[in-house]
Protein backbone atom coordinates (compact mmCIF):
# COMPACT_ATOMS: atom_id res chain seq x y z
CA UNK A 1 0.00 0.00 0.00
CA UNK A 2 1.66 3.32 -0.66
CA UNK A 3 2.21 6.20 1.36
CA UNK A 4 0.49 9.43 0.63
CA UNK A 5 3.11 12.39 0.29
CA UNK A 6 1.20 14.33 2.54
CA UNK A 7 0.90 11.88 5.58
CA UNK A 8 4.41 11.01 5.59
CA UNK A 9 5.17 15.02 5.65
CA UNK A 10 2.26 15.30 8.54
CA UNK A 11 3.12 15.79 12.01
CA UNK A 12 2.90 13.02 14.13
CA UNK A 13 1.11 14.26 17.36
CA UNK A 14 -1.04 12.61 20.28
CA UNK A 15 -3.35 14.04 22.73
CA UNK A 16 -1.74 15.99 25.27
CA UNK A 17 -1.68 19.14 27.97
CA UNK A 18 1.58 19.10 29.26
CA UNK A 19 3.65 21.95 31.16
CA UNK A 20 6.71 23.00 29.55
CA UNK A 21 8.01 25.70 32.26
CA UNK A 22 7.23 28.64 34.23
CA UNK A 23 7.68 32.45 33.10
CA UNK A 24 7.60 35.85 34.78
CA UNK A 25 4.18 37.03 33.87
CA UNK A 26 5.22 40.40 32.93
CA UNK A 27 6.97 38.45 30.09
CA UNK A 28 3.62 37.24 28.55
CA UNK A 29 2.51 40.36 27.24
CA UNK A 30 -1.52 40.94 26.76
CA UNK A 31 -1.18 41.09 23.14
CA UNK A 32 0.03 37.66 22.79
CA UNK A 33 -2.54 36.09 23.68
CA UNK A 34 -4.54 34.36 20.51
CA UNK A 35 -7.76 33.40 22.32
CA UNK A 36 -11.28 34.36 21.13
CA UNK A 37 -11.50 32.43 24.35
CA UNK A 38 -10.81 31.35 27.87
CA UNK A 39 -10.56 28.05 29.37
CA UNK A 40 -10.91 27.22 33.11
CA UNK A 41 -8.53 24.53 34.75
CA UNK A 42 -9.62 23.04 37.70
CA UNK A 43 -8.87 19.85 39.49
CA UNK A 44 -11.23 17.17 39.36
CA UNK A 45 -11.78 15.63 42.59
CA UNK A 46 -14.11 12.40 41.64
CA UNK A 47 -10.90 10.97 39.88
CA UNK A 48 -7.76 12.17 41.52
CA UNK A 49 -9.22 12.62 44.74
CA UNK A 50 -7.93 15.03 48.03
CA UNK A 51 -4.47 14.44 47.20
CA UNK A 52 -4.55 16.26 43.50
CA UNK A 53 -6.57 18.96 44.87
CA UNK A 54 -4.02 19.87 47.13
CA UNK A 55 -1.24 20.13 45.07
CA UNK A 56 -3.06 22.05 42.35
CA UNK A 57 -3.93 24.20 44.98
CA UNK A 58 -0.20 24.64 46.07
CA UNK A 59 0.71 24.80 42.48
CA UNK A 60 -1.35 27.62 41.50
CA UNK A 61 -0.78 29.12 45.25
CA UNK A 62 2.78 29.46 44.04
CA UNK A 63 2.58 30.41 41.15
CA UNK A 64 0.63 34.02 42.85
CA UNK A 65 3.22 33.75 45.13
CA UNK A 66 5.71 33.85 42.77
CA UNK A 67 4.33 35.78 39.70
CA UNK A 68 4.88 33.78 37.37
CA UNK A 69 2.57 31.88 33.94
CA UNK A 70 2.93 28.30 33.48
CA UNK A 71 4.07 27.27 29.74
CA UNK A 72 1.86 24.73 28.32
CA UNK A 73 1.95 22.39 24.62
CA UNK A 74 -1.75 21.27 23.95
CA UNK A 75 -2.63 19.27 21.27
CA UNK A 76 -6.64 18.85 20.96
CA UNK A 77 -6.50 15.74 18.98
CA UNK A 78 -3.98 13.33 17.53
CA UNK A 79 -5.63 15.42 14.27
CA UNK A 80 -4.77 18.98 15.17
CA UNK A 81 -1.72 21.05 15.55
CA UNK A 82 0.10 21.54 18.61
CA UNK A 83 -0.32 24.84 20.41
CA UNK A 84 1.58 26.69 22.65
CA UNK A 85 -0.57 28.00 26.13
CA UNK A 86 0.05 29.40 28.89
CA UNK A 87 -1.83 29.31 32.37
CA UNK A 88 -3.07 32.22 34.44
CA UNK A 89 -3.31 31.56 38.05
CA UNK A 90 -6.62 32.72 39.72
CA UNK A 91 -7.67 32.75 43.24
CA UNK A 92 -11.76 33.76 44.67
CA UNK A 93 -13.95 33.20 47.13
CA UNK A 94 -14.40 29.80 45.54
CA UNK A 95 -11.29 28.54 45.63
CA UNK A 96 -8.10 28.93 42.81
CA UNK A 97 -8.28 27.73 39.35
CA UNK A 98 -5.78 28.46 35.85
CA UNK A 99 -6.97 30.18 32.32
CA UNK A 100 -5.97 28.90 29.69
CA UNK A 101 -5.10 31.12 26.46
CA UNK A 102 -3.27 30.41 23.63
CA UNK A 103 0.02 31.59 22.93
CA UNK A 104 2.02 32.51 19.21
CA UNK A 105 4.39 30.85 18.04
CA UNK A 106 7.22 32.93 17.09
CA UNK A 107 6.60 32.15 13.44
CA UNK A 108 3.43 33.51 14.00
CA UNK A 109 4.50 36.96 15.38
CA UNK A 110 4.65 39.88 12.91
CA UNK A 111 6.93 42.90 13.48
CA UNK A 112 6.16 45.80 11.87
CA UNK A 113 8.38 48.84 11.51
CA UNK A 114 6.26 52.10 11.75
CA UNK A 115 7.38 55.52 10.59
CA UNK A 116 6.55 58.86 13.64
CA UNK A 117 2.80 59.31 13.36
CA UNK A 118 3.63 62.75 15.72
CA UNK A 119 5.96 64.40 12.89
CA UNK A 120 4.57 63.55 9.86
CA UNK A 121 0.82 64.25 10.56
CA UNK A 122 1.39 67.80 12.99
CA UNK A 123 -1.32 69.97 12.38
CA UNK A 124 -0.11 73.39 11.14
CA UNK A 125 -1.04 76.76 13.62
CA UNK A 126 -3.74 77.75 11.68
CA UNK A 127 -5.44 74.19 11.32
CA UNK A 128 -4.79 74.10 15.25
CA UNK A 129 -7.00 77.57 15.74
CA UNK A 130 -9.51 76.20 13.23
CA UNK A 131 -10.33 72.58 15.75
CA UNK A 132 -10.22 75.07 18.67
CA UNK A 133 -12.73 77.30 17.25
CA UNK A 134 -14.75 74.33 16.01
CA UNK A 135 -14.72 72.82 19.78
CA UNK A 136 -15.83 76.11 20.86
CA UNK A 137 -18.45 76.78 18.84
CA UNK A 138 -19.65 72.81 19.51
CA UNK A 139 -19.64 73.79 23.09
CA UNK A 140 -21.18 76.86 23.03
CA UNK A 141 -24.56 75.34 20.79
CA UNK A 142 -24.21 72.45 23.33
CA UNK A 143 -24.88 75.14 26.51
CA UNK A 144 -27.81 77.01 24.79
CA UNK A 145 -30.82 76.59 26.46
CA UNK A 146 -33.51 73.93 24.67
CA UNK A 147 -36.31 75.58 23.06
Amino acid sequence: MPIDDADSVRLKVEKCFSLLGFTRSEKVKRHYFLSDSVNQIMPDSTHGGTEVDEAFINMVKAMLYENVYGIVRRVFSSRSSPELGCLIPYECLDGVFLYYLALPFDDDVRKFKLDNFKSKHEPTTSQAKLIDDLIDSKDALNNEPMR
